[in-house]
């Protein structure tokens, strides 16, 4: 029986993977950047107030990751696995820090949100919390099965788009709700459509390089979705808020 700790059980490489892997990188900046862009300018500019010292710290880690997740491909793409792998304890420990900073900033943020008399957008906070349940997750069995590149770098992969809801969100989500609506199905849509339109991309690229597909993504993707709709169906609990002002202090 074939297993994922078996290096054999799947072809590592292909000449076109550098290609992709870095096309993959540049996408996920541009998600980052048209998502998160605007708000940025404006908080520049005056038209938003000042964000907690915290929501600093978040921004720096998370782009740090893309930042690290970028470099780790160009160093594959030169050949320098040595660097790679002595990075990937730097990208464990930013991990741990992104998962803290990640539910802690939400805290923060949605508190300060309530006391400003936005308490309708609390039950958001789900939302953060399980995407560094899924992130977390995806890092963790990638750290697990790091002597597996195949495996390893598909994890990865699945981590980042995870973390894209966010810019996604931002960008499409708006569009994608008047399509979907804002309900059980329609509300994971407008945020994650466009991460799940990334995976399939990347299962139809391991279909045309290897001929079939990567367990990790046929496992992955239907638990991301799964996760995603619990996520959906707390949102929309009328119990959660509850929960929400007990955990931000209110």
């Amino acid at each position: 029986m074939l297993s994922w700790n078996q290096p054999s059980a799947f072809a590592v490489q292909h000449r076109f993977d550098r290609l992709f892997y870095l096309g993959f990188a540049v996408v996920a900046w541009a998600v980052v950047i048209i998502g998160f862009g605007p708000g940025l300018v404006d908080r520049l500019q005056g038209r938003l107030p000042p964000p907690p010292l915290i929501l600093h710290a978040h921004a720096a880690a998370f782009t740090g990751w893309l930042a690290l997740f970028t470099t780790q491909t160009l160093l594959i793409r030169a050949h320098r696995t040595d660097v790679h792998k002595k990075l990937g304890t730097i990208g464990a420990a930013l991990a741990v820090a992104m998962v803290y900073l990640g539910i802690a900033t939400a805290l923060a943020v949605h508190r300060e949100r309530f006391e400003a008399g936005h308490g309708e957008r609390i039950s958001f906070l789900i939302v953060q919390i399980m995407g560094m349940v899924i992130f977390g997750t995806c890092v963790t069995l990638a750290l697990f099965l790091r002597r597996n590149p195949s495996a390893h770098k598909r994890l990865m992969v699945l981590a980042t788009v995870e973390l894209l809801g966010a810019g996604f969100g931002r960008s499409l989500g708006r569009v994608l709700m008047k399509q979907f609506g804002s309900g059980l199905i329609g509300f994971p849509l407008a945020l994650f459509a466009g991460g799940y339109a990334l995976i399939v991309l990347a299962m139809l690229y391991d279909l045309w390089t290897r001929r079939r597909v990567h367990p990790v993504y046929l496992i992955g993707l239907p638990a991301m979705m799964a996760a995603h709709l619990v996520m959906s169906v707390i949102f929309h609990h009328p119990s959660w808020p509850p929960v929400v002002r007990t955990l931000i202090g209110h």
